[in-house]
């Protein structure tokens, strides 16, 4: 005795062993569910093909490649990400640093890291830094003492 039918589902609740029938309808969700799965990563990232190289630059490493007037240098706080002092809004950041690169002939960006930031903190910076139209990215692998600007 069926406890819950859902005749337009196919599938219902009981205590009889389950048909062949509820199998097939398994099978047939299944395969659907899968290839959208597998299919939406791809649809992720039609849009963006490359991303610019990242590399951790430790103090006193060698001379620099590039001149600090290429360079738009940023610093990770604990909520936001600052330039010359002025906090950049996370829906504005990407927007804001490609004018901003755009702006002053800057295609590097120098990314430093407030001491006392956390993991998570500096894993979003890096990741919306990245969507930017930037050449390179370098990351400071040492922090910035609080109340220090570069």
């Amino acid at each position: 005795m069926a406890l819950f039918r859902a005749p337009c589902c196919g599938f219902s609740v009981s205590n009889k062993p389950p048909q062949k029938k509820d199998k097939t309808m398994n099978k047939r969700l299944v395969i659907p569910l899968l290839t959208l799965g597998l299919s939406s990563s791809l649809f992720g990232e039609l849009g963006r093909t490359t991303y610019p190289p990242i590399s951790f630059v430790a103090p006193g490493s060698g001379p620099a490649s590039v001149s600090k007037d290429q360079l738009v240098i940023l610093v990770v706080e604990s909520a936001y990400i600052s330039h010359d002092g002025v906090p950049i809004s996370a829906e504005g950041l990407i927007d804001y640093l490609n004018a901003t690169m755009s702006n002053e002939d800057a295609p590097y960006l120098a990314v430093h890291l407030r001491e006392g930031i956390t993991y998570g903190d500096f894993v979003n910076a890096i990741d919306g830094v990245s969507n930017t139209a930037a050449k390179s990215i370098a990351v400071s692998m040492k922090e910035l003492p609080e109340g220090r600007e570069v």
